[in-house]
C-alpha cells in the first residue's frame, strides 16, 4: 500500500514540476521525515511541491540572466598579461573587438 502511495504522490511530483522535477530531491523529501502515516507524507510532498514550482521558475530565470551578463562582459573586455618593471606580471584590461 505505501509503495502505490508513493508511486501516485512521484507521478504528481512530475507531472506538477514538468522538467523541474528531480527524482532525487524526491526521494530525499519522501526519507527525510521518517517513518510516518501515509496521509501526513501526502501533505509534506504537495506542500513540497507547492514550494518548489515558483522558486524554479526564478532559478532558472536568475540563471539565464546570469549567463547572459557574462556573455557580454566576456565579449567586451579581454585581460591581457603585461610584464612590469619591477619584474612582477600585472593583469592589464583592455576593450576587445567583438
Amino acid at each position: 500500500m505505501g509503495e502505490l502511495k508513493i508511486n501516485e504522490l512521484r507521478q504528481y511530483a512530475h507531472h506538477t514540476l514538468n522538467e523541474n522535477f528531480d527524482i532525487l530531491i524526491f526521494h530525499d523529501r519522501v526519507l527525510e521525515a521518517g517513518p510516518i502515516p501515509l496521509d501526513i507524507l501526502e501533505h509534506h510532498i504537495k506542500r513540497w511541491v507547492a514550494s518548489q514550482e515558483p522558486s524554479q521558475k526564478r532559478k532558472k530565470s536568475h540563471a539565464t540572466e546570469i549567463k547572459t551578463a557574462t556573455q557580454k562582459k566576456n565579449k567586451r573586455e579581454v585581460v591581457q598579461p603585461t610584464r612590469i618593471s619591477n619584474g612582477f606580471s600585472s593583469l592589464r584590461s583592455s576593450q576587445g573587438h567583438g
